[in-house]
């Protein structure tokens, strides 16, 4: 198989680049530029350098739609410079726009610039303006290193730095402990994460290179990828291995089951961090990343069906949770977790594209939402308890029409964006021949609840009598951190009131998105069907046995039966909560009592899933490091100590014999021959006849010799 063609497109590389020059210029220079030149200029050079980003992303998105199909799967690339060149490892700094990548950088760019305008004022109070757009650009980058990098090594790069920027973020209020630890737990979580992630790289490049291909560049991956076909290790396919480890990471950075808990406590951080990384582009990273591997995804079924399960499993559990929370941006967070979940079943049913599809959709309504939040809580002066609300609607129009249209479009009315991707997803989960009934039947109840807890959270916002005159001394906060999402944006209004045009022209562009971006998803009987998929099939690619069904075992009959149920489901789920919620037909103490209460406070309590990570892991590990310590000290230290001992000890044994027997040997020779010295020295006394009998007595003493020796034997 030869190597796909590819095209090298120097401005590529600006896309990321603009964004990390600002994050340069704005974290050595900004705080001197915001003090000469005000938060105006700090905040136009963190929109510009975003905007220009975005810019360049419509234009390599348009040049790609002028190639030829085929030449599309190759796309743009510019290769900066020579990166890891060891051994049989060869991999270059350089980035890659195709069908997908292009996709993805216009959602970060497009929804990142509406943040980054929304946020110059929301946070425009706040005397370390310069470093949070220092921070929101340099994560801008990351991002687009993530999903432009052309190396599986090069997205790892943009894989921590996210997670990097997503903690400073999260923690930029760091002064408050709440926020800090909030801060650490989401690292922490990733790094868990992140481990699996490493370890399906490794082994993905030592199967490779046991077979003379050795590389980690998406394109050559895709053409040796069959390589590992029938490869075993520890009695498992490899590919299952590679592709099980790839998906450990993925559940780190998309929150899903088991490590999605950092994601709740994430919204400690400033609300335009919430849009931009927890809603629209960090926690897409590990969809991103099963779309761009899809070709090993499809080799592994066992894989697919536990991306399936947990994306089931994840968006259940949050969904309980969302309905019970009286924190604004928390129900939302649940819901985006939830929503996460939604997008890995359409995954784990081999349908890339209707997670994809969802991933751009929820994108534009989750960001709306999380800025429609932010919106009401500035007006409610950091107020964020949803029970402390009620009657917004005429002081907050605009606010109140994005939200209910993004609300709509999450619920899955029909007409709108959330309707088309959720109705491809259920589709999927339904007749798909990696799906099933019970995972349709968990995709339908999932809509549903999520249209109850919605509607729930619009009543309690928007309708209703207004709850926030004098309600302080009535209620506390509810969450630590929450008091003070909103520095600076006290104000001192006694009344509630509509967010200046930076915030609300934002929510404005994204509502119309939340409505119009289900067209790249219309189902193939409509007309303009399937644009998405037509778009992304140079590179992702369904499972042959899924691509043959979707192809030619249409059943229309079913398909609109399918679509008719998740209607009724959300059209339930929104009935429900007008009963209860709005119109007071249905005391939600029916609800509360049920099973004596358990259900309520098991989701109000997030079904105690941190306390038994607490009472379990948590407490585990310091136990292990008490004992771990214990043997520290008293066994490692005592092997040390106890060696040291006997060093000492030796070495005052070998100091007595060097003292006393070396030392005396030596000294006894020395003083020998001193003695020896002092007697021979006496004979040269300088006397003459001394020498005189010295001579003749050895002269004498000689001949007496000779005598002796020669007569010695005569007879």
């Amino acid at each position: 198989m030869s190597e796909t063609h590819v095209a090298q497109t120097p401005y590529v590389a600006l896309i990321p680049l603009l964004p990390l020059a600002g994050a340069i210029v704005l974290g050595f220079f900004g705080e001197r530029m915001q003090a000469r030149l005000g938060k105006h200029a700090v905040g136009t050079l963190a929109v510009a350098t975003v905007t220009a980003s975005f810019v360049l992303s419509l234009i390599a998105f348009l040049q790609l739609v002028g190639m030829e199909e085929h030449a599309r799967e190759g796309g743009l690339l510019v290769t900066l410079l020579p990166w890891i060149h060891v051994g049989t490892l060869n991999v270059d700094l350089a980035f890659q726009v195709d069908p997908l990548s292009s996709v993805m950088i216009l959602v970060v760019t497009g929804i990142g610039a509406l943040i980054h305008l929304y946020a110059t004022a929301y946070m425009h109070e706040d005397p370390a303006f310069w470093r949070f757009f220092a921070y929101l650009n340099l994560f801008i980058f990351a991002m687009l290193t993530l999903v432009l990098g052309d190396s599986l090594l090069l997205m790892f790069v943009g894989w921590e730095g996210v997670g990097f920027c997503s903690w400073a973020l999260i923690g930029f209020w760091h002064t408050e402990l709440p926020n800090t630890t909030a801060a650490n737990k989401a690292f922490l979580f990733n790094r868990i994460g992140d481990f699996g992630f490493v370890l399906g790289i490794f082994l993905l490049f030592w199967s490779l290179d046991a077979h003379g291909h050795a590389t980690l560049v998406f394109r050559h991956l895709r053409e040796h990828a069959h390589l590992l076909d029938g490869m075993q290790l520890w009695g498992w396919p490899v590919v299952t291995l590679i592709t099980f480890f790839l998906f450990v990471g993925a559940t780190g950075k998309s929150a899903q089951i088991p490590l999605y808990v950092w994601l709740p406590d994430a919204m400690a951080g400033p609300t335009p961090v919430s849009a931009l990384i927890h809603a629209a582009t960090m926690v897409t990273a590990g969809l991103y990343m099963i779309a761009r591997m899809n070709f090993l995804f499809s080799m592994s079924p066992a894989t697919l069906h536990v991306v399936a399960i947990i994306g089931a499993a994840t968006a259940v559990v949050a969904a309980t949770i969302a309905i019970t929370q009286n924190d604004i941006k928390k129900v939302l967070a649940y819901s985006t977790v939830s929503q996460l979940g939604y997008m890995f079943l359409a995954m784990g049913v081999g349908d890339y594209v209707a997670g994809m599809s969802h991933v751009i959709t929820h994108a534009f309504f989750k960001a709306c939402l999380f800025l429609g939040s932010g919106s009401v809580i500035h007006a409610m002066h950091h107020e964020q308890d949803m029970r402390k609300m009620g009657g917004l609607r005429p002081y907050m129009p605009r606010t109140f029409w994005t939200f209910l249209v993004a609300t709509l479009a999450i619920a899955g009315v029909p007409g709108l964006a959330g309707f088309w991707s959720k109705d491809e997803i259920l589709w999927m989960a339904y007749a798909s021949p990696l799906g099933g009934t019970a995972l349709w039947l968990t995709g339908v109840a999932v809509a549903a609840l999520t249209a109850c807890y919605m509607f729930r959270q619009v009543y309690m916002t928007f309708f209703g009598e207004p709850r926030w005159n004098g309600h302080d001394a009535q209620h506390g906060h509810g969450d630590a951190h929450t008091a003070h999402d909103d520095h600076g944006h006290g104000g001192g209004h006694a009344t509630p009131h509509e967010s200046p045009w930076q915030m609300t022209v934002p929510l404005i562009v994204l509502a119309i998105g939340a409505v119009l971006s289900g067209l790249i998803c219309l189902p193939h009987w409509m007309p303009l069907s399937g644009l998405l998929d037509h778009w992304l099939e140079p590179v992702v690619k369904m499972p042959e046995e899924v691509h043959h069904w979707k192809h030619e075992a249409y059943s229309l009959t079913v398909e609109w039966a399918v679509m008719a149920v998740s209607i009724l489901g959300a059209f339930g789920g929104i009935a429900l909560a007008t009963l209860v919620f709005k119109t007071g037909t249905i005391p939600p103490e029916r609800f509360s009592n049920l099973a004596g209460g358990w259900l309520y406070r098991g989701s109000l309590n997030k079904w105690w899933v941190d306390e038994l990570y607490d009472a379990t892991v948590l407490r585990a590990t310091l136990v292990l490091t008490h004992v771990l310590a214990w043997f520290d000290g008293n066994i490692i230290d005592g092997i040390v100590n106890g060696a040291a001992a006997l060093v000492r000890v030796v070495s005052r044994v070998e100091g007595l014999f060097d003292n006393y027997v070396v030392d005396g040997a030596v000294n006894g020779v020395a003083n020998g021959t001193f003695a020896i010295g002092r007697h021979v020295r006496q004979i040269q006394s300088g006397a003459i006849s001394a020498y005189l009998f010295v001579v003749v007595a050895g002269v004498l003493g000689g001949v007496l010799a000779y005598y002796y020796l020669a007569f010695a034997g005569t007879p």
